[in-house]
């Protein structure tokens, strides 16, 4: 299979400036602990999923969302 380079949006820094999140050392948004908060960040109530925080394939950012959107509505 071929599979064009992806790499983080360029806006990515002044969009986590106005959100006060952490980008990794690539551009992606940094997740605030990937073993024991995956897909949470810093900042309570804002959640990443998809390649958001990095190249992923289509199953697996299925999932990533389901648990973000779970994640949203329990934190309420």
């Amino acid at each position: 299979m071929l599979a064009t380079g992806v790499i983080p949006n360029d806006r990515n820094r002044r969009l986590a400036k106005a959100l006060k999140l952490e980008l990794d050392e690539l551009g992606y948004f940094k997740e605030k602990d990937p073993l024991l908060s995956p897909l949470e960040t810093k900042v309570e109530g804002i959640y990443l999923c998809g390649g958001a925080t990095g190249p992923i394939d289509i199953a697996e950012s299925v999932v990533q969302a389901t648990a973000a959107s779970m994640k949203a509505v329990l934190s309420k």
